[in-house]
C-alpha cells in the first residue's frame, strides 16, 4: 500500500512540472509546395482586352514572391503598381491585345516540390497569356465564274448596288477579327437565304445563288464562344439582280409525297397553262408509267421552284422517275423562255433512317473517333489494316473514314462507345436499302483468288447485308461514288449495331479508300 501511494505521487509531481513548461507544438512535417492557379488556364488563359484574368498562388512554405506584369499592357485592381505585386491573389486587366508573358518569382523556406518532383528553394515560373481583341465583323464578296473559279471582287458598302445577273452565285468570306470562330450570314433574295455555323462547318466561307430580281441587303454577325464576344455587320442595297439572257438551269429534280419538285435557277412566271408539256415517266420492276401531269404550281415561298401534280398517281422511294419538257410558253420573271430538255433525273428522295431521332450511329464520321470504330478481334488477316478520321477527302461535312487494307491483310471494325453499339431502329419483314458514299484511291492488283471487297453486317446477330467488290470494272478510282445493298430483310427487329469487314487477303498490294455518309433506308414496294 505504502509503495503504491509513493508511485502516485511521483506521476503527480511530473505532470505538475510538465504545466509549468511551454506548451509543447509537434512539427507537422508538410514540405513546401508549388501551387498556383489562374482563373482562365482551363482555357489556354486566353481573354479578351479589357477583360481580366485571377492569379492565385496557394504554395506552401512561401516566404516572399513577385508578379511581374507586361509594362503598359496590365491594370492590377487595387494597386497603383501594374508591373509588379507580392500579393498571393492578384486580379489583372489586361488592357492591349497580343501574347504577353506574365512571371511569378517564389523563395521559399526551403526546397519545395513541384508535383513529385524535389526543386530548390527558388522557383521562377513563366505563363503566356493570349489577348483576344474585340471581335469585330467584316467580309468580302466575290462572283463565282460558269467555272466555279473565283472572279472579281464585288464593292462592299452600302448602296453599292453590285449587278448580278439572275442565276449566279456569289462567294461570300468572313474576314472578321478578333478570333471569330462562328458566322451567320443574313443575304436577302439569295439561296439559301441564311447560313449559319455547324459542327464541322464554320460557315467562314459560303456561296449563294441568287435567282430572284431585285435589290438585297447583305449581313453578317461573327461571334466566339469563349472568350465570349460578337460583332454584326449590315450593308443596304449592295446587290442588285438583274435580268439574264444565259440558259436556265434546273438545280435539282427531285420528288416530294406524289408531286416531281423542279428547282431552276430563276424564278419562273405562273406555269399554270404548261401542264400538257411536261412528260413525267416511272420505271419500277419491269413496269412503265406515265402519269398524266394534272397541275403546275409554283412554290408560293419561293417562285424558282415548281411542282408536277399527279393526279393519283403515287410515287415510291424504289422508282427510277425522269422528267422531260416540250417547249411551250414556261418563262422566267426576266423574260427568258426555257429551253426544252428531256429524261432529267428526279431524285426519289429516300430517308435516311441513321438521321432519325432513335438512331445514334455517326453516319457521317462527324461526332466520333478512331476508337469508337474499334477492331473486332478476329485475329489472323482480319487486324492488318488501318482506321483513320480524316479531313483530307469528305463527300459532305467536314470528315470521313480513310481506311488502308496492309497487302495480304483484312479488316473488322465495330461500332461502339465502349462496350455498347451505336444502333438504329429496323423491323423484320420490310425491304430496307443500306449504302455508303466511297472514294476509292487504289485497288492494288489482285491476281488469283477472290478479289478485295467491302462487306456491311449488322453486329448483333451477325448477319451480312451486301458487298462491294474493289475489282477492275465493278467500283471508279478517284471520285465519290455511292455503293448500296439492297436487303431482303432484317434478321431481326429492334436497336441494331453494324460492323464493316474488308477483305484485301489475295492482294499484294494496299487497298486505299474514304467513306461518308452511311446510310439505311426503308424501301417502298410498288404494286
Amino acid at each position: 500500500m505504502k509503495n503504491s501511494i509513493i508511485y502516485i505521487c511521483m506521476i503527480a509531481a511530473m505532470v505538475w512540472f510538465t504545466a509549468c513548461d511551454d506548451d509543447y507544438e509537434n512539427p507537422t512535417g508538410e514540405p513546401n509546395h508549388f501551387s498556383v492557379f489562374l482563373s482562365e488556364e482551363d482555357f489556354e488563359n486566353q481573354v479578351q482586352v479589357n477583360d481580366h484574368i485571377d492569379f492565385g498562388d496557394v504554395s506552401r512554405g512561401v516566404i516572399a514572391r513577385t508578379w511581374t506584369f507586361p509594362a503598359g499592357s496590365v491594370d492590377i485592381v487595387g494597386s497603383e503598381n501594374n508591373e509588379t505585386s507580392p500579393e498571393p491573389v492578384v486580379k489583372a486587366v489586361f488592357i492591349t491585345p497580343g501574347t504577353f508573358e506574365v512571371t511569378l518569382s517564389q523563395e521559399y523556406a526551403g526546397n519545395a516540390f513541384i508535383d513529385e518532383d524535389l526543386r530548390s528553394s527558388t522557383i521562377d515560373t513563366t505563363y503566356t497569356i493570349t489577348v483576344l481583341d474585340s471581335v469585330r465583323s467584316s467580309f468580302e464578296a466575290n462572283l463565282l465564274l460558269p467555272d466555279g473559279s473565283v472572279g472579281s471582287p464585288l464593292t462592299i458598302a452600302d448602296g453599292a448596288l453590285n449587278k448580278i445577273e439572275a442565276g449566279n452565285t456569289i462567294q461570300y468570306t468572313a474576314t472578321s477579327t478578333g478570333g471569330s470562330t462562328d458566322y451567320t450570314w443574313i443575304l436577302e433574295g439569295g439561296d439559301p437565304a441564311e447560313i449559319s455555323s455547324e459542327p464541322g462547318d464554320d460557315a467562314a466561307i459560303t456561296e449563294v445563288k441568287y435567282k430572284k430580281l431585285g435589290v438585297y441587303d447583305a449581313m453578317l454577325i461573327s461571334s466566339r464562344a469563349r472568350p465570349f464576344g460578337v460583332d454584326t455587320t449590315r450593308f443596304e442595297d449592295v446587290i442588285e439582280i438583274t435580268a439574264s439572257t444565259a440558259p436556265v438551269l434546273i438545280d435539282e429534280a427531285f420528288r416530294q409525297d406524289n408531286s416531281v419538285v423542279l428547282n431552276f435557277s430563276r424564278e419562273m412566271q405562273n406555269p399554270a397553262a404548261e401542264a400538257a408539256n411536261f412528260t413525267v415517266t416511272v420505271r419500277n420492276n419491269g413496269q412503265t408509267i406515265m402519269p398524266a401531269v394534272s397541275a403546275v404550281r409554283l412554290d408560293p415561298d419561293a417562285s424558282n421552284i415548281i411542282y408536277l401534280d399527279l393526279g393519283d398517281e403515287l410515287l415510291y422511294n424504289t422508282d427510277t422517275i425522269t422528267v422531260s419538257y416540250t417547249q411551250g410558253t414556261l418563262t422566267t420573271t426576266d423574260f427568258y423562255l426555257v429551253d426544252p430538255f428531256a429524261d432529267v433525273s428526279v431524285d426519289p428522295s429516300k430517308v435516311n433512317l441513321l438521321t432519325g431521332p432513335n438512331a445514334t450511329i455517326d453516319y457521317g464520321i462527324e461526332t466520333t473517333s478512331e476508337s469508337n470504330w474499334p477492331y473486332l478481334w478476329w485475329g489472323g488477316i482480319w487486324g492488318e489494316y488501318t482506321f483513320e478520321v480524316s479531313t483530307d477527302q469528305v463527300f459532305e461535312g467536314a470528315k470521313s473514314a480513310y481506311v488502308v487494307m496492309k497487302p495480304g491483310g483484312g479488316m473488322i471494325i465495330g461500332h461502339r462507345e465502349g462496350d455498347d453499339s451505336f444502333t438504329f431502329p429496323a423491323e423484320d419483314g420490310k425491304l430496307y436499302e443500306v449504302g455508303v458514299w466511297m472514294y476509292v484511291e487504289s485497288i492494288g492488283n489482285n491476281g488469283a483468288g477472290a478479289p478485295p471487297d467491302l462487306r456491311f453486317y449488322v453486329a448483333d446477330p451477325f448477319f451480312e447485308l451486301g458487298i462491294q467488290p474493289f475489282a477492275p470494272g465493278q467500283i471508279e478510282l478517284g471520285k465519290w461514288v455511292f455503293v448500296s445493298f439492297r436487303i431482303g430483310t432484317f434478321p431481326t427487329s429492334g436497336n441494331l449495331g453494324l460492323a464493316i469487314r474488308g477483305f484485301n487477303g489475295n492482294n499484294p498490294e494496299e487497298v486505299r479508300f474514304y467513306m461518308d455518309n452511311i446510310t439505311v433506308t426503308e424501301l417502298q414496294q410498288r404494286p
